[in-house]
């Protein structure tokens, strides 16, 4: 159970790269 922190700040990593897709998808769809 030690490997909490580890996989807690590598979802809060993923995440962050997840809405930075989102966000520059959206802003491409926007765009066209």
């Amino acid at each position: 159970m030690g490997d909490i922190p580890g996989i807690l700040r590598s979802i809060r990593e993923n995440e962050g790269t997840l809405i930075r897709n989102l966000r520059s998808s959206l802003e491409g769809a926007t765009r066209d």
